[in-house]
């Protein structure tokens, strides 16, 4: 036994091994991707803006709560809310999919 040794994992490779070998977690990571790479987009606007949480609100017309939950994952935003802010802060969607 390796006492007061520390074994350190790569997380990118951790990650690809768990999704290979878990199909399961796969479908669940694939599920949760969108919403998770536009709370990315969304917190990067406001970090690149300068921005508060309050400020982002006030230039959306939400509340700065909302925004809070939004970019910690607390809700799932329905469409509708999402079109909205990508219209109001001018960004752009992509979306590539692979059949």
């Amino acid at each position: 036994m390796n006492k007061g040794k520390v074994k350190l994992y790569s997380f990118d490779n951790e990650k690809e091994r768990v999704l290979k070998n878990h199909p399961e977690i796969r479908d669940i990571y694939d599920s949760l991707e969108l919403k998770y790479k536009f709370i990315e987009a969304l917190i990067e606007y406001r970090m690149k803006n300068h921005l508060t949480q309050r400020e982002l609100a006030e230039k959306i017309g939400l509340t700065q709560q909302k925004i809070s939950q939004i970019e910690s994952g607390k809700v799932n935003p329905r469409i509708d809310l999402v079109s909205k802010i990508i219209s109001k802060l001018g960004m752009e969607v992509t979306v590539n999919t692979q059949l």
